[in-house]
C-alpha cells in the first residue's frame, strides 16, 4: 500500500487478512474526465431504460464461458521467482524486530499473488 495513502484503509489487522487485494480510487479533480464522467452519468439517467434493461441470452452466455474457459494462464520462471521473493520480502517486513504494520502478511497475500 502507497503510504500516501494508508489513510483510506481503516480496517483492523484480522480484517485485512480476508482480503485478497485492495483497491484504493483516487480522486483527483480534473476539468476533462470529470466533464466526461458527468456527461456519462447523466446520459446513463436521462436514458436509464435503455441503458439498465440488457438481458444477456442463455446463448451469450454459453459462448462467453467457453471463450473464458480457453484462457490458461501460465506463470514463467522468472515471475516464480519473484513472488517468492517478494513474498520472503513481505514476510522480513512483518518479523520480530521490524516495525509493526497495519496488516500481516500471510500466504494468502501469497495466493492472492498467484491469482
Amino acid at each position: 500500500i502507497d503510504p500516501d495513502h494508508f489513510g483510506n484503509i481503516a480496517l483492523s489487522a484480522p480484517i485485512m487478512s480476508r482480503f485478497d487485494l485492495f483497491f484504493i480510487l483516487v480522486d483527483d479533480c480534473n476539468e476533462v474526465t470529470d466533464y466526461a464522467i458527468a456527461r456519462r452519468i447523466v446520459d446513463l439517467h436521462s436514458r436509464q431504460a435503455e441503458s439498465i434493461s440488457r438481458v444477456y441470452s442463455l446463448e451469450e452466455i454459453q459462448r462467453y464461458m467457453v471463450f473464458a474457459r480457453q484462457f490458461q494462464p501460465k506463470i514463467s520462471g522468472a515471475a516464480q521467482d519473484f513472488m517468492v521473493e517478494e513474498y520472503k520480502r513481505l514476510r522480513q517486513r512483518d518479523g520480530p524486530g521490524a516495525t509493526k504494520s497495519s496488516w500481516r502478511i500471510t500466504v494468502r497475500q501469497l495466493e492472492s499473488m498467484i491469482r
